[in-house]
């Protein structure tokens, strides 16, 4: 069984890739020795750049383009809460193709609250918003709005039970006064009026 050796992130910024202006070296053998560890350069500081610039960005072979997207899209829960590798998953949900794009949407589906307070995929929820179908976004909103009007009635519900005391439950405070959700917000709200939606967000 031939053993084939992790590049470190360097190697993998410069290795099938020629200086700046002038044409990236041809040939699939460098992405396929790539493939077993993508996942794992996605997440570092210089593999992420790598893997959108150097790696999807001059592969031309359709099936192992797909077979790369695939091991993002695989973890891409995950991978959009990590610090660096929330920059694949934006690449990728930017430049590549619908049918990925709706696979990553599909998979955050009952998520999107959760990834909305978090600091790093919130920017992937946003992209979502930006580069997704009209079906997408809708699935994204629809699942926000739903769960604020949740939210908003548990908060009340609390109160009532706590007797005025000003108990507060975790996870129940409005996305709209959150530092990174308030984002994802302005970009629902923004949706909704491209699609002639007079009405408001929950607050």
């Amino acid at each position: 069984m031939q053993t084939v050796r992790l590049m470190t992130p360097e190697e993998l910024a410069l290795h099938g890739h020629a200086p700046e202006g002038q044409e990236p070296r041809e040939g699939s053998d460098h992405l396929e020795e790539i493939m077993p560890c993508v996942h794992m350069l996605a997440i570092d500081v210089y593999g992420n750049y790598a893997v959108q610039k150097r790696v999807f960005s001059y592969c031309n072979n359709l099936e192992i383009y797909d077979t790369l997207a695939a091991e993002i899209i695989e973890s891409v829960n995950k991978l959009s809460r990590e610090k660096f590798a929330n920059y694949v998953v934006q690449y990728l949900l930017e430049h590549g193709g619908q049918a990925k794009r709706s696979m990553m949407v599909s998979n955050f589906a009952g998520y999107v609250v959760s990834m909305s307070y978090n600091k790093f995929a919130s920017n992937v929820i946003e992209a979502c918003l930006t580069f997704g179908s009209q079906e997408d976004r809708q699935l994204i909103t629809n699942e926000i709005i739903t769960r604020k009007m949740v939210s908003v009635a548990e908060e009340q519900q609390v109160g009532v039970l706590a007797g005025g005391c000003g108990q507060k439950q975790r996870g129940l405070s409005s996305l709209m006064r959150f530092k990174y959700g308030e984002h994802v917000i302005a970009a629902i709200e923004s949706f909704l009026s491209a699609k002639g939606k007079t009405h408001s967000l929950p607050s």
